[in-house]
């Protein structure tokens, strides 16, 4: 796929792979999201924080509108990745489900105050 030209192609596809990934996650029991299943000890709840964590430095981008964030960003993805499963696998599931609704709603709220042109600058 080809990078967004607009916000609105922007939301469109953000959307799209939100819907997606609900397809995925959604059927999946509660009692199985914190069973590790994948990249070593990796719960599909995990994964769902570690996409949290993705979102919420995106939300913080757009409101700044500035390339601030976390200081993680400046780690080798590996390090980073890792540094933020030891961040978010000791939470809840429950907080973990909350909080990828509350910040991917927050996201989807903070896209429409972009300009086409902040997604180039």
């Amino acid at each position: 796929m080809d990078d967004p030209r607009t916000v609105q192609q922007l939301i469109d596809t953000i959307q799209s792979s939100w819907s997606a990934w609900e397809k995925l996650t959604k059927p999946v029991p509660q009692d199985r999201l914190a069973q590790p299943t994948v990249e070593g000890n990796w719960s599909l709840k995990d994964i769902i924080a570690h996409i949290t964590w993705h979102e919420k430095e995106m939300v913080g981008l757009i409101s700044a509108h500035a390339l601030v964030g976390s200081e993680l960003w400046n780690l080798p993805t590996d390090e980073r990745n890792s540094a933020i499963y030891e961040l978010v696998k000791d939470q809840p599931l429950e907080q973990v489900l909350a909080e990828s609704e509350q910040v991917h709603q927050q996201l989807m709220d903070a896209l429409p105050t972009l300009s086409n042109q902040d997604l180039t600058d």
